[in-house]
């Protein structure tokens, strides 16, 4: 079996990307200095510009509780469990942000409330199936682009997993399980793994589907998305910056053998630009 996951790293697809926004998508270079989000490092302000973030606001008080990413001037691509049956609760969404502490109002940062959420129908998460994580925030004003803020291109091509692929996680996640979360956004280098090898390891526990597709650090463990994580962006830099994946699930945080769950960006394309499109967002 891991004779097998090893020789598919040796076969790597190319992204092609599809830009739902109306600027180039993916032009911001990710930098190539690997930062972990468990056991983390900051990152650099404006690094990863298509990153967004959740909040709860209640009572004059914001807090994280998921990622998103940024695909074009009014939608932001999350997971199903964060948003789900939330519209109207106090949720929002923060770009342009780095520091997500309360008490340090980022010079930059922009708060904008949703109009719409999209969780997808067939969305189920109940015992080992988590399935379908992910859907779409529609905002109630249109995101002005600038360096601190791009958006990510999605891919075009449905049947790519990525294997062996070096892809990249961000978010404001804990860096320990059980944790607190990082106040600076962190950002972790990972490596797509074949579905045989993500069924072997993580299927003990969870049913794995073609819509899902899986990422691990190193197999010792240590380098992982936690808690606060999900809902971010795995993006794969292929030239252009393409969300390939939405964080959704794991076992615990870091631990070892135990690969990242996604739900597969390429696989819900369809439903993506259909939902744009029965919305007048999209020809």
């Amino acid at each position: 079996m891991w004779t097998v996951v090893i020789l598919s790293w040796c076969f790597l697809q190319l992204a092609q990307s599809l830009n739902l926004a109306k600027v180039p998508c993916g032009q911001v270079p990710i930098s190539k200095n690997a930062f972990k989000i468990v056991g983390g490092t900051n990152t650099v302000r404006g690094q990863v510009p298509y990153i967004a973030s959740l909040r709860y606001t209640r009572a004059g008080n914001s807090f994280h509780i998921c990622g998103g990413t940024v695909i074009n001037e009014k939608y932001i691509l999350t997971a199903a469990h964060c948003v789900a049956g939330k519209l109207g609760n106090g949720l929002e969404v923060a770009i342009q942000e780095y520091n997500i502490r309360e008490d340090e109002k980022d010079p930059v940062e922009e708060i904008i409330e949703i109009d719409q959420i999209f969780a997808h129908p067939d969305f189920r998460a109940f015992g080992r199936r988590i399935e379908n994580d992910i859907a779409l925030l529609k905002l109630k004003t249109d995101i002005n682009f600038n360096d601190y803020v791009q958006p990510a291109c999605l891919p075009d091509n449905n049947d790519n997993q990525f294997e062996g692929q070096t892809v990249t996680v961000s978010g404001w996640g804990a860096t320990k399980e059980g944790g607190k979360s990082s106040n600076i956004l962190q950002t972790l280098d990972l490596r797509a793994i074949s579905k045989a090898a993500c069924a072997f390891t993580l299927g003990i526990v969870l049913n794995i589907r073609e819509s899902h597709m899986c990422a691990s650090g190193s197999f010792w463990g240590g380098e992982d998305p936690c808690q606060g994580d999900s809902g971010g962006p795995l993006v794969l830099s292929n030239p252009d910056i393409t969300v390939v994946g939405v964080v959704s699930a794991g076992v615990g945080c870091a631990r070892p053998f135990f690969p990242g769950l996604y739900s597969r960006v390429s696989f819900f394309v369809p439903w993506i630009r259909q939902t744009l499109v029965e919305n007048g967002d999209l020809a």
